[in-house]
């Protein structure tokens, strides 16, 4: 996404309400208050959170690279 007023590209999460838990809405938001809570050079930073036509959002720091998939060993089973 792109921020106007910061006139640069920006990470946004958006919920979309069809495919969401009735639960999402408030994980959504308490990941924001997390994030913000955070101040680290390691740490994207939250930049804004609200409601884009009716649908929850936060909007944080783009981070250029790789996806962090790619960066872990893939996950085996936990037994």
């Amino acid at each position: 996404a792109w921020d106007e007023w910061r006139r640069a590209p920006v990470a946004l999460k958006l919920l979309d309400p069809a495919a969401a838990d009735p639960d999402a809405a408030e994980r959504l938001a308490r990941e924001g208050r997390a994030v913000a809570a955070l101040d680290h050079p390691g740490i994207v930073r939250l930049l804004d959170a609200g409601q884009l036509e009716g649908r929850p959002f936060v909007a944080l720091e783009l981070v250029r690279g790789a996806p962090l998939g790619d960066r872990l060993p893939p996950r085996g089973d936990l037994d």
